[in-house]
């Protein structure tokens, strides 16, 4: 009988699991304190089971591969993903955890057992009530990042991952803290206290694995060849890290909350502009990215054909409208919709003021209700103010760059991701001169429209949209130039028709702009390569430096 060659590796494969099984356990049960002996050979035989299949598996995976979006990159299957110790490789498991597993005789098995990971099952959960980042126009998806990047890496269309730890590039730690603060998808938490599996990583990163081996039941032996530094985490919420800062904000939270002077590679949508300029090297081996918007709405044109329509209801005559960004003939000056709250409220409630007082709101009060004020409103306007609230951004400057709108920086510690403000050295980023315009926020602290009649308290002062209205339109048009290219970056998302309108929820595969460059920045990071540059920078700082603990507006 004659049997193709996949199938006779896999009957020979097959042979050598049973066999491996079962010497496997003899030697547990006959040499129970020879536990480094028992990792040792889960690790020889997983080295011999993969050179075995390699020339099969490699031909399998570039077919698999071939349409992955990902496959040039360079960490083209190098990623690996920590599994739960019930679900992945026994040699990734801590000695504990092996010992439970094998059954040896005197050990609890209850007590070192390991609970499930339930922020992954939450993920799932949500998806199917469509609840937190997963309902549109949820508040929640601001907060998504942990779950993007998830996606990134682990979805079926994905060819990141590699099942050996040895040769990896990078870890990831499928730690999603947003979904584990937020319990049920709900926007306030019930506790903002820290949870297990949170001070298990911070415990981790500074050097105590006791939480790592018995709370996530998984070796240490990688974590400590290289410190960490080759490992990343996502920090998905600006105001909150492994642990909530609570009323500590500025570098205090980046710190202590978010650990970012620490060796692994941490992901967020937020750092200040203090921050940055004193810790340029640390906050280089981190990467900051966008406010995700998986509102697959934005991607598809929806939005596009609702402020098209509306015009057209409204009798309003504006060409190419859909040609949106390319075009500035649109028909409000400026959009701004904020609430006023956060330790910038004062300059918030100064800028909603004299918005009441222009011509803009006055032809958004013409049209009645918009049906979405963020996705058509946005799309009336030429500039979009952006204020700091609670902290200094917000996914109002990401909805702007997405809509075509200018936006308009007030907020002194905001930093563009992905530019030359985080990292100065990277010609590659983007310059925000070319797509934004940034003011000095403290001119805006006070109304410059009367209270009384809404006329200009000072002519040479004059209110933000009078301002705005003085720019030429060559220069109009320039920004929307660099608009086209930020807008790109800033996407995780393809811009297609094709596409769902809730993009998470019907697990389509993030391959825009912005997951192309968090690759990349992955990749210029991969083995821990910036963090030796970040050392350095503390040791010559030394630890008597003030840090603010609160934002600038």
């Amino acid at each position: 009988m004659m049997f193709s060659k996949r199938r006779t590796t896999t009957i020979l494969l097959s042979c050598l699991a049973g066999l491996y099984m079962y010497v496997t356990f003899s030697a547990h049960q006959k040499q129970v304190a020879q536990s480094n002996n028992k990792g040792s050979a889960d690790k020889i035989m997983h080295q011999f089971m993969s050179l075995l299949v390699e020339d099969s598996s490699a031909k399998e995976s570039s077919d698999k591969d071939k349409n992955c979006p990902f496959r040039n990159s360079g960490l083209y299957r190098s990623v690996y993903v920590y599994e739960h110790p019930d679900i992945g490789p026994s040699y990734m498991r801590s000695p504990r955890i092996l010992n439970r597993s094998y059954g040896i005789e005197g050990v609890d098995a209850e007590l070192f057992s390991i609970p499930k990971w339930q922020w992954l099952e939450e993920k799932e959960n949500w998806k199917v009530f469509n609840v937190g980042p997963f309902k549109i126009g949820s508040s929640m998806e601001q907060y998504s990042l942990d779950t993007i990047v998830h996606d990134i890496i682990t979805h079926p269309d994905s060819c990141l991952r590699t099942t050996d730890p040895a040769t990896a590039k990078l870890f990831y730690v499928p730690y999603l803290n947003s979904i584990d603060f937020h319990k049920y998808g709900k926007l306030f938490p019930s506790s903002y206290d820290t949870t297990p599996h949170a001070q298990a990583i911070m415990d981790a990163i500074d050097g105590d694995y006791s939480g790592w081996n018995n709370i996530w039941g998984l070796t240490d032996q990688f974590w400590k060849r290289r410190q960490g530094s080759d490992h990343f985490f996502t920090h998905p919420e600006p105001c909150h890290g492994f642990s909530h800062p609570r009323w500590k904000r500025g570098n205090h939270h980046f710190i202590h909350s978010q650990m970012q002077l620490k060796p692994p590679i941490m992901l967020s949508v937020e750092l200040s502009t203090t921050f940055v300029k004193m810790y340029p090297k640390c906050a280089a081996k981190n990467i900051l990215l966008p406010y995700p918007i998986p509102d697959g709405r934005v991607f598809n044109g929806f939005f596009v054909e609702e402020a098209n329509q509306f015009l057209q209801s409204q009798r309003v005559n504006i060409s190419n409208l859909s040609n949106f960004p390319e075009v500035h003939q649109r028909p409000a000056k400026m959009f701004y919709s904020g609430g006023n709250h956060g330790t910038c409220e004062h300059m918030r409630k100064s800028i909603q003021h004299d918005y009441e007082c222009s011509p803009s709101k006055a032809f958004y009060n013409s049209l009645g209700k918009l049906s979405s004020p963020y996705g058509v409103g946005m799309r009336l306007a030429d500039f979009c103010p952006c204020p700091g609230g609670d902290t200094p951004s917000a996914k109002r400057m990401f909805d702007a760059v997405l809509s075509g709108c200018i936006p308009v920086i007030l907020s002194e510690d905001f930093v563009w991701p992905l530019s030359r403000e985080f990292d100065p050295e990277n010609k590659a980023f983007l310059d925000p001169e070319h797509f934004s315009i940034r003011l000095n926020s403290a001119l805006f602290f006070e109304p410059k429209c009367s209270k009384e009649n809404c006329t200009p308290v000072s002519s040479n002062d004059p209110p933000l949209h009078d301002f705005l209205s003085s720019i030429s339109n060559e220069k109009i048009k320039s920004l929307l130039e660099g608009l086209k290219e930020a807008r790109q970056t800033y996407s995780f998302y393809r811009f297609d028709a094709s596409h769902p309108d809730q993009l998470m929820r019907e697990g389509t595969l993030p391959d825009g702009g912005a997951s192309h460059a968090l690759l990349a920045a992955l990749e210029e990071r991969a083995l821990g390569k910036k963090w030796p540059a970040c050392l350095e920078e503390l040791q010559n700082l030394g630890d008597n430096v003030v840090q603010p603990r609160a934002f600038k507006c």
